[in-house]
């Protein structure tokens, strides 16, 4: 892995937009709200210095000549002032007047003084996949990424199939499940410590790293195919009844049921159905769960009672997801 610190100037930055791959697999997706993308180009146009970028030469069939291994929000940012996504904030010092202002409204010498500026971007050459992703993960220590980013941004097998799955399974097209920040792969995390451990462990972010780790050259292409029926199963519920499935731990606990007893459940439509009036049930009663057994309450409900203390109290713990678990299955497969 070799390094090259090239300056580049805004005006090349934009015109190698369309030759710069700004989401490979181990980078997050957008994140900066407006303020910070307007603070970065009050930074550019009052001539302060900005972080490096990484940008890592692709060779082979890929149709970009880099991706970005570090600065993917600084770009993100800077092209999308050029393309006029949103104006200026409040420009600081001597350049206030420009307050306000798309980039259209600049005038000619405005916009020259945004295109000069120079920024020093460093070009990896000849990474492998690992070298790269570990790479990404240094650079980030000192920016608080997500549990999921951060497995992201580790070199696994596992990860490599959670990543492909999270972009291409059934069951996350059109549903309330989006990818910003790796919520997918996050669920699909949890899938696969629920089929890989069958709740031995708790689902905290460091046991799903760790799990990650231990199965960082190979994935047991079982568990793999039980992950895709069951998504399959859940993907039938979500299609008689659309979103019926869209909260992290109802997913959890509905992955969890729906694997020990994959091939002997009533259809999807029926356990959609109680699972939608059960989970309407917990949240009319999430704020007060003790009324659930007050002595004066002639429907008390001890498991649903049981049910959300285990929610409320610590959601990844594996006791915890056990009493879920009992409950749930109480409920969704009673006569």
């Amino acid at each position: 892995m070799n390094f090259n610190n090239i300056p580049w100037s805004i005006k090349k930055i934009v015109r190698m937009k369309d030759n710069i791959d700004p989401k490979p697999q181990y980078q997050r997706g957008p994140v900066w709200r407006t303020p910070k993308k307007q603070l970065l180009i009050d930074s550019i146009i009052n001539r302060f210095d900005i972080p490096k970028i990484y940008l890592r030469r692709v060779t082979g069939m890929s149709p970009y000549d880099y991706e970005v291994a570090d600065g993917q929000q600084r770009l993100i940012a800077v092209w999308g002032f050029i393309n006029q996504e949103y104006p200026l904030g409040s420009v600081r010092g001597d350049n206030d007047g420009w307050s306000g202002k798309i980039y259209s409204e600049l005038n000619k010498k405005q916009r020259n003084h945004i295109l000069s500026y120079k920024l020093i971007i460093t070009t990896v050459h000849d990474a492998t996949n690992d070298e790269i992703r570990e790479l990404f993960a240094r650079l980030q220590k000192g920016e608080r990424l997500t549990p999921p980013e951060l497995r992201n941004s580790m070199a696994s097998a596992l990860g490599d199939v959670i990543r492909a799955m999270a972009e291409t399974h059934h069951f996350f097209n059109g549903n309330s499940f989006a990818n910003s920040r790796y919520k997918r792969d996050d669920l699909l995390a949890h899938a696969f410590a629920i089929e890989l451990y069958a709740g031995s462990q708790d689902l905290k972010a460091p046991n799903l790293a760790q799990m990650y780790k231990e199965h960082q050259s190979s994935i047991d292409q079982k568990a793999v195919s039980r992950v895709n029926q069951v998504l399959a199963y859940m993907n039938k519920m979500q299609n008689e009844i659309p979103n019926c499935i869209k909260t992290k731990w109802g997913f959890v606990d509905v992955f969890w049921l729906v694997s020990k007893r994959l091939g002997n459940l009533p259809s999807p439509k029926r356990i959609a159905t109680k699972f939608i009036k059960f989970d309407q049930l917990r949240l009319r009663h999430m704020k007060d769960p003790a009324t659930l057994i007050a002595a004066s309450n002639r429907k008390a409900d001890k498991d649903l009672y049981d049910y959300i203390v285990a929610f409320s109290v610590g959601g990844s713990l594996k006791e915890n997801l056990a009493i879920r678990q009992r409950v749930l299955t109480k409920k969704l497969l009673a006569r």
